[in-house]
């Protein structure tokens, strides 16, 4: 193999010596805390791979992303790329019993799951460190050579079919599909991505179509290396890790495809300026505001969304969420962007009391108008350096998740278009102040274009059903008094911007000494007839947090 194998190498990868893959040669930056080591490859099929070496870790893992999910669903086969991940485990041609993978990771202490996401597929295992090179090796045949067994075929349909059942009742789901129903249906954003019998098997047979053939066809169209990324996690060296990767995924067939993009917004002027009631399955009255958004994956520097989450989202004073408990309309509020490729949404939540839901419209009168104040005052930077501080500090101390889902995050964190020594933090960290780039978004948010979606089992006179879930719900027009009131926005005396965080940290020192056998238990400092203190000191891993709980009788 020459160097001429490798193709579209991006910036400061180095071919190796054997020239069986390239590495980055520049340092991986990664929180001063963290304890593993790094190293990023790309295999001349262009899978590119994150080694993590975690000489304590008892339990090893690996993820492989693929840059493709439901939004690439055909319309009449809805649920393909999720029935794509049922069937892949089924067997492959060097492990052809079809639940050798499944029965082993048991035996080693081990799980395996897989995940669907509109522009994603993510599959993922753990296993008791010693098993990791076999397991691997299993994992990758899945991306090499799988069987998808034609006798499994009927079995796996019915295991979409009854992960759909299984969800039915849940209000998570409801309002994920629910959200769907909103957008525009000539998008595929508005499809219906689990899939079920009927878009699987009955719809297929009345089309004429053999469900694994149009699987098959999905799968050698988008299942390909050069939109793929793994990341693997064990407790051999980076040397042994980077040489099993090589041997086992080298094999993946590179088809050298475009990642799929869908770049026209699934919101846009024919379904703006709607309220729909729903009716859920529990007691709660929500209110939910989505507007388009700009695609945020390139802003990673900035990050105007985790900006203006940051303000929309605060709960101190001059936030809207103060204003609204003030009047005794919310319990809660979160605010935050849903990003796919192409295009975006900004969510915002809110979590009403029942008078809170009788004056909806006034409560999103005030939402617009605290956007409105940020779109006065614009960008500043002093509250740009407080999420930049807060990013910082949370990523230097992030604690150390399950292997497996650490793999899983990172895989799908791979595809980001960070410069690649970035890998980790990319996603973390705000590294330029651009007050332009915050001002486009904040421009986005504008009280003319958004839907919004009220929530509640006390909604009577629902005409409609969603045709998947069956939720009960009402699509209207806004009311002519809030159109009008949204286009006279005034400021509110008590909607500002807030204060500066005092209590933003700087000092981090844990004066860590090396403890023989750390505590188990809390000791009491404190015992009067009115008080009771107890306190653990964390002589294990020595983190600069405090847990504080109080209990009040």
């Amino acid at each position: 193999m020459d160097a001429s194998s490798f193709k579209n190498l991006p910036p400061h990868f180095a071919i190796s010596q054997d020239k069986s893959h390239a590495v980055l040669s520049v340092p991986i930056e990664k929180s001063s805390n963290d304890d593993r080591s790094y190293r990023l490859i790309r295999l001349n099929n262009e899978l590119e791979a994150l080694l993590i070496h975690d000489a304590k870790t008892d339990y090893s893992s690996a993820a492989l992303d693929v840059h493709v999910g439901s939004l690439c669903d055909p319309e009449n086969l809805q649920g393909l790329a999720h029935f794509c991940e049922h069937l892949l485990f089924m067997g492959t041609e060097k492990y052809p019993r079809e639940n050798t993978y499944s029965e082993d990771l048991s035996t080693h202490g081990g799980h395996s799951n897989a995940f669907t996401g509109p522009d994603h597929t993510n599959y993922y295992f753990e296993v008791r460190s010693e098993f990791l090179d076999v397991t691997l090796d299993q994992f990758a045949q899945f991306f090499i050579a799988p069987l998808f067994n034609p006798s499994c075929t009927e079995r796996e349909l019915l295991a979409v079919d009854s992960e759909n059942n299984k969800n039915l009742q849940s209000d998570i789901w409801r309002m994920i599909q629910m959200e769907k129903l909103l957008m525009n249906p000539k998008h595929p954003f508005s499809k219906f991505n689990t899939g079920n019998l009927e878009t699987l098997r009955d719809n297929p047979i009345k089309q004429g179509l053999n469900i694994r053939d149009e699987l098959l066809k999905f799968h050698d169209k988008y299942y390909s290396a050069n939109i793929m990324k793994l990341a693997v996690l064990g407790k051999e060296s980076l040397d042994q890790l980077s040489q099993w990767v090589v041997e086992k995924f080298s094999a993946v067939k590179n088809k050298n495809i475009s990642v799929p993009t869908f770049e026209d917004n699934p919101l846009t002027e024919n379904e703006l300026l709607r309220q729909v009631f729903i009716k859920p399955v529990k007691d709660v009255h929500n209110l939910n505001l989505t507007l388009p958004f700009p695609d945020q994956r390139m802003l990673f520097r900035t990050q105007p969304g985790k900006y203006l989450s940051h303000l929309i989202g605060h709960e101190g004073v001059g936030s809207i969420l103060s204003l609204l408990k003030k009047k005794g309309w919310a319990n809660g509020l979160g605010a935050g962007t849903k990003q796919v490729s192409g295009f975006g949404l900004y969510k915002i939540y809110i979590d009403l009391t029942e008078t809170g839901l009788a004056n909806f419209e006034d409560v999103v009168v005030h939402v617009f108008q605290y956007i409105e104040m940020l779109r006065r005052d614009g960008a500043q930077e002093s509250v740009f350096r407080e999420v930049e501080e807060l990013s910082e500090i949370s990523f230097k101390f992030e604690e150390k998740s399950s292997p497996s889902r650490y793999a899983s995050n990172l895989s799908n964190l791979m595809h980001r278009p960070f410069p690649r020594e970035w890998v980790l933090s990319g996603a973390s960290l705000l590294r330029e102040y651009n007050p332009q780039l915050i001002n486009e978004s904040l421009e986005s948010l504008r009280p003319d274009k958004f839907i919004l979606a009220l929530i509640s089992q006390s909604f009577t006179g629902l005409d409609q059903r969603e045709k998947w879930y069956g939720t009960e719900y009402k699509m209207e027009p806004l009311s002519d008094k809030l159109i009008q009131d949204l286009k006279n926005i005034k400021p509110h005396d008590d909607l500002k911007l807030p204060p500066p965080n005092e209590f933003i940290p700087t000092n981090f020192q844990t004066h860590k000494i090396e403890v023989a056998t750390p505590s188990k238990s809390p000791n009491l400092i404190r015992n009067t007839q009115i008080c009771r203190l107890w306190h653990k000191k964390d002589d294990t891993f020595w983190v600069p947090k405090a847990s504080v709980n109080i209990k009040l009788r």
